[in-house]
């Protein structure tokens, strides 16, 4: 599957870590508010550790979406030391442990390839109705097809998109068989072979 904004959301949830990171370090040595307990800070700050959490919780689904497995695991233990952590546990080792996140999933993302879609054709991506409602209720067998034959298109893959195309067509020309009741259509006998079950 083609993710839309993949990069837009690394960005965002980037900026997200440092900015905690960054109020972390500006508060140093104080003790993390318990669980549920907002803390206003001098500065103008409100910090609220279940906020914190949640954020990074958000990271570890985005890097479970993105799979990457090292910087999961790891969002996913600061998760956890977020809201079981030790009752002594300081702002300075939380802004620690973020910074060491967010240069985790730097280093993953180094290792990926990312494949970009041209403007004119990022249309096509993830598509669910490519061809209309019509099409996507009467063959609800060739949705998956027709969607794959728009993520093909957008990447410039054409004999995918024909493959696609074809298996697509393939569940239309059967339906049209069996509405017309032709005989070797209405038995089935080549169903398996093609893919299409008969209903």
């Amino acid at each position: 599957m083609i993710e839309r904004g993949l990069i837009a959301e690394a960005a965002q949830l980037g900026c997200l870590l440092e900015k905690h990171a960054a109020r972390s370090r500006k508060i140093g040595s104080m003790t993390l508010p318990p669980i549920g307990q907002r803390v206003s800070m001098p500065s103008g700050l409100d910090l609220d550790r279940e906020i914190m959490a949640a954020n990074v919780a958000m990271t570890t689904r985005a890097c479970q979406k993105w799979m990457l497995q090292s910087s999961m695991i790891q969002s996913f233990n600061l998760e956890i030391w977020l809201r079981t952590g030790p009752p002594n546990a300081t702002f300075l080792e939380l802004a620690i442990r973020l910074d060491s996140l967010r240069q985790a999933i730097m280093d993953e993302t180094v290792f990926r390839i990312y494949l970009a879609i041209p403007s004119e054709l990022s249309q096509y991506v993830n598509q669910e109705k490519p061809l209309g409602d019509a099409v996507y209720n009467a063959f609800p067998s060739a949705r998956a097809d027709l969607s794959e034959t728009g993520n093909c298109l957008a990447c410039e893959r054409n004999m995918g998109a024909a493959f696609h195309l074809m298996r697509a067509a393939e569940v239309g020309l059967w339906e049209l068989g069996r509405d017309r009741q032709i005989p070797f259509v209405a038995s089935g006998r080549s169903s398996s072979k093609s893919g299409v079950k008969s209903s």
